[in-house]
């Protein structure tokens, strides 16, 4: 560990960046991170999908409705 902190601290006067660089730095890494976010929140749904094992709600899925087993569905009482 201290050999690493050693040959940093001989590289550091090499990377003298400008305070621009350093905040354009900064934003595409915050940028990269979220469109990273996005693309896997909008990823997973689609592998989902493709599955078959997406959660569609109660909306369209025809699994949700109880069939009839052959009683009338009415209640009377």
């Amino acid at each position: 560990m201290v050999v690493l902190l050693r040959a940093l601290r001989a590289l550091f006067p090499l990377l003298r960046l400008q305070s621009w660089v350093l905040l354009v730095m900064l934003v595409l890494g915050v940028l990269t991170a979220l469109s990273e976010g996005l693309s896997i929140s909008l990823f997973i749904p689609l592998v989902q999908n493709q599955i078959g094992t997406g959660s569609t709600g109660m909306i369209g899925d025809e699994r949700a409705v109880p069939r009839n087993s052959g009683r009338d569905a009415t209640f009377c009482g």
